[in-house]
């Protein structure tokens, strides 16, 4: 996800007169008429089997996620380093919401199947587990920044945030590697993913297509076309959860 500083800085201003929607049929536009034919193409396509060994899908998996929470860092990072630039709500939401994605998807990494131990042992639920976990607060940040308004938060009010997001990653942490019985079973050996798995990520998808429809509404309303690429951005992340429904090995 590749989200501009202008976009979460400075929601009222308008750039050069060119109205949201006509802007949308653009590269924006483009990407999200892409992506959601992907989608659709996909759910018809065979089932395949990539990988004869799922131990073999191994550094794939880790080389993915290490990029993603490289870009999950940046945004936290960024949001940090300019959360005194006024209004600052907007991005002192985005990157405490991201700092904890961040940690949460580290965990997800390492509870993966063929990790070492965690703590726990590594495997599918554990795994899912925490990815759940991180989907679900950046659906929360996505969501509390389309039906938020700008404002200018204090040094306190911003860092009290970010120790808030930490807290939230610590508790996921301990939830996940102590009490994983707490959790209803996602993921079944034999069987593949469970009603609540699969209840979990329409739930997922539905939360950030909503979050980007309304980002779009705010797009048209203050005419700052950098809010179109952050609402593709959300669309395009409900897009990705659709297919988390779908795997069976």
């Amino acid at each position: 996800m590749i989200v501009s500083e202008a976009a979460i800085s400075k929601p009222d201003a308008g750039e050069g007169g060119i109205p949201p929607a006509s802007a949308l049929v653009g590269a924006p536009g483009l990407w999200a008429a892409v992506l959601t034919v992907l989608l659709l193409v996909g759910q018809m396509l065979p089932t395949a089997k990539f990988f004869s060994n799922p131990a073999n899908y191994l550094p794939l998996h880790i080389v993915l996620e290490f990029f993603a929470i490289s870009i999950t860092g940046m945004v936290a990072g960024l949001a940090w380093s300019l959360r005194e630039r006024m209004p600052n709500s907007y991005r002192t939401l985005l990157g405490t919401g991201f700092f904890a994605v961040c940690w949460v998807d580290v965990a997800h990494t390492l509870s993966f199947a063929g990790m070492p131990d965690l703590v726990t042992p590594s495997g599918p639920e554990k795994a899912i587990n925490f990815w759940l976990a991180a989907r679900f607060i950046a659906a929360a940040t996505f969501l509390a920044i389309a039906v938020s308004k700008p404002q200018d938060w204090s040094r306190r009010t911003c860092r009290g945030l970010f120790g808030l997001s930490a807290a939230v990653v610590l508790l996921v942490l301990w939830a996940g590697l102590f009490h994983a019985e707490w959790m209803p079973r996602t993921f079944i050996p034999g069987q593949g993913l469970t009603g609540f798995k699969i209840a979990s990520e329409y739930l997922l998808a539905g939360a950030y297509c909503t979050a980007g429809v309304l980002i779009f509404f705010n797009a048209c309303r203050t005419g700052n076309r950098d809010w179109l690429w952050f609402a593709v951005a959300a669309w395009v992340q409900g897009l990705a959860e659709l297919f988390f429904t779908l795997y069976a090995d």
